[in-house]
């Protein structure tokens, strides 16, 4: 369900206009997954990092995004139809007029095609006038003969849902069923994208909105093994043995699952409480102080103290300055250093602009700094010695340090050869 502001006349003639507000119904379309207004809605919330404020939030502060993701400003009218001519020009490559009705047309053009009849567009639409409302669905009827004569999979739009809702009450009373499994909004956000679809927080690409919404279209609502044990147990004709005990072990799995959750949830949440009531009390106990040092640091750590149950647990310079540290698990239990995860500190000599050099300057370079224990030196210097270890062993086993028979055979159509391109001869490879 959303709520969107609707711009009305106090009387007819006259251009001034109220704001007030509209329920409506948002309908997933699993079918068309392109067309599905449900979960491009959550991937774009996703991709701006949306934790509450404005849905479209202005150009400027999408640019600037805020830290706590909640936006303050609002998409304007001019900003909204500049960024939809601009598509419109560039990926349509139209050049005809683009108004409110461009959309208001659009939206009656889909839902005649999905099978909507004038009275639900008109109702749908908040339209006064059945009239009007014939008119358009009139102007639609010809394109939807194109559309079903041409019969393209690829446009299809599946069938009608209308987004008309009498009013907040029933939007209240028809969602009341699965009340239960309603969260907020962000929460929803994060995990349909994450649990569902399965862009992980360590994913890199995870914020390109090219890449979440491919991910988004590509991803493929479950089947419930419940309407599948119901669809098998009406026709028992056949012997369906297996498909029912398969549903019944996907359900027993997913219940499983579900009560690990909820479990973890409340223990998690009884030793967050257990832990603030002690730090409540370690501040109660601190609080009894009464030299003048004491006070400092009381009310140093009472600020401490707020941050932390506020959820940034941090000491300040203040506190790690005047008081020990608080002995924690990394402190006790030393950090496991695997031989990858040490940082080299020798460098090797410039190669700048090594790419120009000739083949001569290169070998030698090469043959001078390469080293096989390439752990000692820095990053890029070990990844650049990684690269060229099968030039070095071409050129001092195969050719024997001649430069010449090396050219003859690694560098024959352009002189001279790239460390990201080389190729193993012959006599390397066996």
């Amino acid at each position: 369900m959303s709520r969107v502001k609707k711009r009305k006349k106090k009387k007819k003639g006259l251009n001034d206009f109220f704001a007030c507000w509209r329920t409506l119904y948002i309908w997933g379309d699993d079918a068309h997954a392109d067309v599905d207004l449900k979960r491009n809605l959550l991937g774009y919330l996703y991709a701006i990092g949306w934790k509450g404020g404005y849905l479209f939030p202005a150009q400027d502060e999408l640019k600037n995004p805020p830290t706590d993701g909640v936006y303050k400003s609002c998409l304007s009218e001019d900003d909204l139809y500049r960024s939809l001519k601009y598509l419109f020009h560039t990926v349509l490559k139209r050049t005809d007029k683009l108004t409110s009705h461009s959309g208001r047309k659009s939206g009656y053009l889909w839902n005649r095609i999905r099978g909507a009849d004038a009275a639900q567009l008109m109702q749908a639409a908040d339209h006064d006038c059945y009239e009007v409302a014939c008119r358009y669905a009139k102007d639609c009827d010809a394109i939807k003969e194109v559309h079903a004569v041409f019969n393209d999979p690829n446009q299809g739009l599946g069938s009608f849902k209308s987004c008309y809702c009498a009013g907040e009450d029933s939007a209240v009373d028809s969602a009341a069923p699965g009340a239960q499994y309603q969260v907020p909004l962000p929460d929803l956000v994060v995990g349909f994208i994450e649990n569902r679809v399965g862009i992980m927080p360590t994913d890199k690409r995870r914020f390109h909105p090219s890449y979440i919404m491919q991910r988004v279209t590509q991803w493929e609502k479950p089947t419930n093994p419940l309407d599948s044990l119901k669809g098998h147990l009406k026709d028992v004709s056949q012997d369906k043995t297996q498909s029912i005990i398969n549903c019944v072990h996907s359900l027993v799995g997913e219940t499983a699952v579900k009560a690990k959750v909820q479990v973890e949830k409340k223990i998690e949440d009884r030793a967050q409480e257990k832990f603030k009531e002690m730090i409540m009390q370690f501040t109660g106990h601190l609080s009894s102080s009464t030299t003048q040092h004491g006070n400092v640091i009381i009310d140093t750590l009472k600020t401490e103290m707020d941050k932390f149950l506020s959820g940034t647990p941090q000491l300040s310079d203040a506190v790690s300055g005047q008081i020990m540290a608080t002995p924690t698990l990394a402190a006790v239990v030393p950090k496991r250093i695997t031989p990858e995860s040490r940082k080299g500190t020798l460098q090797l000599d410039s190669r700048k602009h090594f790419a120009k050099w000739s083949v001569e300057d290169k070998l030698s370079y090469i043959e001078k700094n390469f080293d096989s224990e390439t752990g000692k030196y820095i990053n890029s210097d070990r990844q650049w010695l990684m690269r060229v270890s099968k030039i070095y062993k071409c050129f001092t086993t195969c050719c024997n340090r001649d430069v010449a028979h090396f050219k003859g055979l690694h560098c024959r159509e352009t002189d001279n050869f790239a460390v990201s391109s080389f190729k193993k001869c012959a006599n390397c490879e066996n």
